[in-house]
């Protein structure tokens, strides 16, 4: 009874850690002209924040169409965190405007991202963040 038992804990833990849990991906790269950005200057992620739709692709070989998310931009100097409110398939023009200031070391993040792959599958990340260089 007791060896019986452990074959069938061993069994339950083997078929149950052998199951993969997937959530959002964990990097996402903003897509400028048809391509995914790896140097975030200043020029290029203004430039992204003035696009519709807003486009990501992530380390998952996933390209995703942002629909809507919270908006913060984050400075280095002076150390500040603002809120623009909610960004529905784009950047909100104050947002747009803080960016356009921004400094290396400053982020745009979006936070509460919901968007859509390319089949149309909805997904949820909780939090985007795009640095400047």
């Amino acid at each position: 009874m007791k060896k019986a038992l452990i074959l069938i804990t061993l069994l339950f833990f083997g078929i149950v850690s052998s199951q993969v849990i997937s959530g959002p991906p964990s990097s996402c790269k903003p897509v400028l002209d048809g391509k995914a950005v790896d140097e975030l200057t200043l020029e290029v992620l203004t430039k992204w924040c003035e696009t519709s739709p807003l486009i990501v692709q992530c380390d998952d070989s996933k390209r995703y169409t942002l629909q809507t998310f919270q908006v913060n931009f984050f400075t280095m100097k002076p150390l500040v965190n603002r809120e623009f409110g909610v960004g529905e398939g784009g950047i909100p023009i104050r947002a747009r405007e803080a960016v356009a200031k921004g400094m290396t070391g400053d982020a745009l993040i979006l936070k509460d991202v919901k968007a859509a792959d390319d089949k149309g599958n909805a997904i949820s990340f909780p939090t985007m963040s795009f640095k400047i260089k």
